[in-house]
């Protein structure tokens, strides 16, 4: 590939020009699939005379074509880089590394042989690159030994989270033996030229980069377990961990950003976590060095000042010395009174106060501010190291501890009632050492769940928290105003229901307050007590929220009508959470809902952003229509008036609507038609079946459920008159064919099919053999446990709507003994059927098929007896609990939205029966089987004797004593 063309086109990728640009890039992009273009564009860096900015440009398209090449294709075809261009490359890229390089493409030539390694280390040459790497830690140019030092830890850093397995420490021991001793002989060397008074800045500036980076690898190294090597030289390392944490502060160092931290603080962060995997995982080893770290650590944070670059060193300080002090062994490191008293006094007290950087915070980016707040993100603030170090000293000297703090609390709040305007920090920080103090056990979501006993919960509330809530200005004193919602969202467990209808009515109140951090919280708070249980019971029942329901509802739309609210979370899930919580209370305000939601449906349409926003957003309509109209079915016709319109736009939107919403759409377009009565299917509905059927709409995955759930609430409601029409009735059998040959998604096929032949059993039947050959290719192609499960559910409704003979003859008619051969697959190893319903179904379908086919002990012996072993195996299986619809909420928002098809919640489907007339599949079993009995002599001579037992307990539970 000739590198001048290559240069011109980088080049003209830099132009002003956009259409030289376009025309350049598409050029390239056609000679990507060209052997050699990788290794092309790489000795570009070689080359001399060529502009910075193209070498650059070259760097940066090959790392971004090999992170989209580099990894296989999804269908299995082959990708822009053959295996031949691959090994070249790989060793190529890498000897690069250790070469001088301009600057401005170290990055991106160390981010390409990352993502070659993310995919393929350590197989391939990586057994002669990785050395040949390692072997330049001595070399004496710093640039080459940080890149060989960024490239391991590229490479590396996934220890940190692999599961343990043998083959992943093979790996590890592999490059143990590879890189332990020239990693160690390098961290001496820099910890050397320091203990030598090395003030040169610019190779200060180096030997911390290195050693920066040999922090990383030794937390990566030492992750999974602690390797026989650095156990043996556990001495050297920890002696210079030491002196570089005591290393003083270098002026020409110091980070030129307010908040983030310079090299030395990130090197002494990165020391510390080092320290705690020791601590933590290899506490017995550990033992002769953890008092000389407790010291050091300790003097460290003492003489940090509050900037926000310290944070983070601080922090993982903090979270050190609580792990140290949480351990029995260590106990009597902070036993002396004297001890706890300055580690309260100097190293908690003072990483409590609320500053000015908290201040800003909490004025202009309100969701940063309740992000690490609340929501537990904030592992890395001084906040949270404070608690938890806290907590840890409470783990052992609770007593002396919450002593040594209540007369700080004390003094806190006096220092406020003091002066209230000018002292409000006190009191803020005095609210939060008596959290941090109260909390032993908490549950993200859930609030505490074991407290101090020696802090009385109700009391500081009643003094200190509900009097802050109680001031009639809800704009004055914000951020004691966020603690009280916050004390009160912590303690909610705790707080009566007397507390809570105190704290209700302040909450929606508040949800007008200007600070949006005050006005979040109220709304999150009120979000949560609405869920909260006493037993069994909620606290605030459906009633009880019904007569609240106008002013809350009217406070949160018009608190999101503000131009910095337009997609606030908490404000959307409070508003989903009263409408399921009121349920059927809320219908005389439920026209406001409609308006306020179908309105900010067709705002959010326009440009989608937030992902939790708009799930709550379609959550909250799914449970209006869900409990409106299961109240009062009639009420659907409001809710088909107002959200058709946003609807269609979502769907067709720019010819391809919009993409994301489209799962939520027809989630909800398929409550909203079961609302109706059978027959009753008006003019929109008809108009949008045609376009259920598109197959572009079912290339995507997360359409599939929604869709599949829409249909069969057409065929539900209308069946009867839909499938009279061939076209549709076949297009829909095509949709079924589609899912049938997808392992993902073939269960949706049956639950379509399964719907048609419900609703119109003598329509379908003509396409019964055709349906029978799909899932009979399938088998034969593909067989799975779950396709075995659907394909048996269906053959047990079709024996319920044809009975077992037409199956027989049906299976037979397509091939001699097919019957027995596909009976033969599906009963042979019956695996879990999780909803009770598909339990009953192939219940009732084997029963009839034993009990009303004639032929069957005839002919076809063996397969009776699989199916009696069939059933009784059914019988025995175990139900698998649906979780409650708070545990689903929760599982979503773990996972998000984006990915796959996010189930509306409140969007139930209900469930079909096709067996509704029989109530006890094993009652009906034991009788249909006595009925056979009567006309078969010793039937019981038939059943397999390793079932017959489990027979007669079915029978005698019928009040059948025994078979005739």
């Amino acid at each position: 590939m000739d590198p001048a063309t290559l240069i011109q086109l980088l080049s003209q990728t830099l132009s002003p020009e956009a259409q030289v640009r376009k025309t350049a890039e598409a050029h390239l992009k056609q000679l990507e699939s060209q052997p050699g273009f990788a290794q092309a564009l790489l000795s570009l860096i070689s080359l001399p005379d060529v502009a910075p900015t193209v070498l650059q440009a070259s760097a940066l398209y090959l790392m971004t074509f090999v992170r989209r090449e580099w990894p296989p294709s999804d269908d299995g075809s082959p990708t822009k880089i053959s295996n031949t261009d691959r090994q070249d490359l790989r060793t190529k890229v890498a000897l690069t590394l250790v070469q001088p390089l301009p600057n401005n493409v170290e990055s991106p030539i160390c981010e390409t042989v990352a993502e070659i390694g993310k995919l393929d280390f350590p197989a391939g040459q990586w057994d002669e690159i990785l050395p040949h790497l390692v072997s330049h830690l001595g070399s004496s140019d710093f640039k080459i030994v940080t890149r060989v030092l960024r490239t391991c830890h590229e490479l590396f850093k996934r220890y940190r989270h692999e599961g343990k397995s043998d083959q992943l420490w093979l790996e590890i021991k592999k490059v143990l033996d590879v890189i332990c001793q020239p990693l160690t002989q390098l961290f001496q060397q820099c910890v050397q030229l320091l203990q030598g008074g090395q003030n040169d800045l610019g190779m200060l500036t180096n030997v911390f980069n290195v050693l920066r980076f040999i922090s990383k690898l030794f937390y990566s190294l030492n992750f999974q377990d602690l390797p026989e090597f650095f156990e043996d030289n556990m001495k050297d390392w920890f002696t210079g961990f030491s002196f570089l944490l005591s290393y003083p502060a270098v002026p020409g160092l110091a980070s030129t950003d307010e908040d983030k931290p310079g090299i030395i603080e990130e090197l002494k962060t990165q020391i510390v976590e080092n320290v705690e995997i020791y601590a933590t995982k290899y506490d017995e080893e550990f033992q002769p060095y953890v008092g000389d770290f407790v010291s050091t650590v300790w003097t460290l944070l003492v003489g940090l000042d509050l900037r926000m670059v310290n944070d983070v060193l601080i922090s993982v300080s903090m979270k050190f010395l609580s792990c140290v002090v949480e351990r029995p062994n260590h106990k009597p490191l902070f036993e002396d009174p004297n001890t706890l008293r300055s580690i309260c006094e100097k190293v908690v007290v003072p990483n409590m106060l609320f500053r000015d950087c908290d201040e800003e915070l909490f004025e202009d980016n309100y969701e940063e501010y309740i992000r690490r707040d609340v929501e537990g993100s904030d592992v890395d603030t001084r906040r949270r190291g404070a608690t938890d170090l806290v907590r840890g000293l409470c783990t052992h000297f609770e007593e002396p501890v919450t002593q040594i703090f209540s007369g700080y609390i004390q003094h806190l709040l006096q220092e406020a009632a003091q002066n209230p305007a000018e002292n409000w920090k006190s009191k803020d920080a005095a609210i939060f050492l008596v959290t941090s103090l109260a909390i032993k056990g908490k549950i993200q979501g859930k609030g505490a769940t074991s407290t101090n006993s020696s802090i009385n919960i109700p009391d500081f509330f009643n003094t200190s928290i509900l009097p802050e809530l109680q001031i009639e200005d809800v704009n004055q004193s914000s951020v004691l105003k966020a603690d009280a919602l916050k004390f009160a969202l912590n303690f909610r467990s705790q707080l009566s229901k007397q507390h809570h209808l105190a704290i209700l009515p302040l909450a929606v109140k508040h949800l007008t307050a200007t600070s949006l951090v005050v006005m979040s919280y109220a709304a999150y708070y009120i979000e949560r007590v609405l869920i909260l249980k006493q037993g069994n019971e909620l606290f605030f029942s459906a009633a009880e929220v019904g007569g609240f329901a106008q002013e809350l509802l009217t406070n949160l739309f018009q608190a999101m009508s503000r131009p910095d609210c337009t997609e606030n979370e908490y404000l959307m899930k409070a508003i989903m959470r009263t409408i399921s919580a009121g349920k059927a209370a809320l219908t005389p305000v439920m026209a406001l809902v409609i308006d306020a939601l179908s309105t900010k449906m067709m705002e959010v349409s326009k440009n989608p952003g937030k992902a939790k926003f708009n799930h709550y957003m379609f959550e909250a309509m799914s449970g209006a229509v869900r409990f409106t109209c299961e109240a009062t079915p009639a009420a659907v016709s409001a809710f088909e008036e107002k959200l058709f319109p946003p609807f269609e736009a979502m769907l067709t939107i720019n010819e391809v609507g919009i993409v994301e919403f489209q799962p939520y759409v027809f989630q909800i377009v398929a409550q909203m038609l079961e609302a109706h009565s059978p027959g009753d299917m008006s003019g929109p509905y008809e108009a949008l079946f045609p376009f259920l059927l598109k197959s572009d709409l079912w290339e995507s995955g997360a359409n599939t459920s929604p869709l599949v759930r829409l249909l069969q609430a057409y065929v539900d409601i209308n069946g009867n008159a839909i499938m009279q029409d061939k076209t549709k009735l076949e297009g829909m059998l095509g949709i079924f064919q589609k899912l049938c040959a997808s392992k993902t998604y073939d269960h949706e096929g049956f639950k379509l099919v399964g719907s048609m032949l419900l609703s119109a059993p003598e329509q379908v039947k003509a396409y019964i053999p055709a349906i029978l050959q799909v899932c009979m290719t399938r088998l034969s192609k593909l067989k799975t446990v779950k396709f075995i499960r659907g394909t048996l559910w269906f053959m047990c409704v079709l024996i319920g709507k044809f009975g077992g003979t037409y199956i027989i003859q049906a299976l037979n008619g397509m091939q001699p003994g097919l019957f027995d051969m596909l009976m033969n697959r599906l009963l042979i190893d019956i695996d879990s059927f999780p909803k009770e319903v598909e339990r009953k179904v192939v219940a009732v379908g084997l029963t009839k098929l034993l009990t009303e086919t004639p032929v069957m002990m005839q002919n076809h012996p063996n397969i009776w007896k699989l199916a009696m072993a069939a059933v009784i195996k059914v019988f025995d299986l175990e139900a698998v609990k649906e979780e409650d619809e708070e545990n689903q909420l929760a599982e979503l928002e773990a996972k998000g939205y984006q990915a796959k098809f996010a189930k509306l919640v409140y969007s139930s489907q209900r469930e079909s029966d096709p067996f509704a007339e029989v109530q006890n599949p094993r009652t009906y079993f034991s009788k249909q089987l006595y009925t056979v009995g009567q006309q078969v002599p010793n039937l019981s001579a038939q059943i397999p004797h390793e079932v017959l037992p489990n027979v007669m307990k079915c029978l005698q539970a019928a009040g059948i004593n025994a078979l005739p």
